[in-house]
């Protein structure tokens, strides 16, 4: 499915935040303009986890549970 949404396509990488040991956490848009995370939770190959009690909802949170 990633194949075939992305492979050799111009995508947009918004880039969030990154940690101590160098990894990058961001949001990848399709050509379409739509968010991958929520691709796959429609595709049914993602799930929603927040952890910790004071872990902050993504912005696209709700539409990722809704898929």
């Amino acid at each position: 499915m990633a194949k075939q949404s992305l492979h050799q396509r111009e995508v947009t990488v918004e880039l969030l935040f990154a940690d101590k040991r160098g990894t990058f956490f961001g949001n990848l848009k399709m050509p379409n303009k739509s968010d991958f995370a929520v691709k796959l939770c429609e595709e049914g190959l993602a799930q929603t986890h927040l952890q910790g009690a004071n872990e902050k909802a993504p912005a696209l949170y709700g539409q990722m549970q809704e898929a």
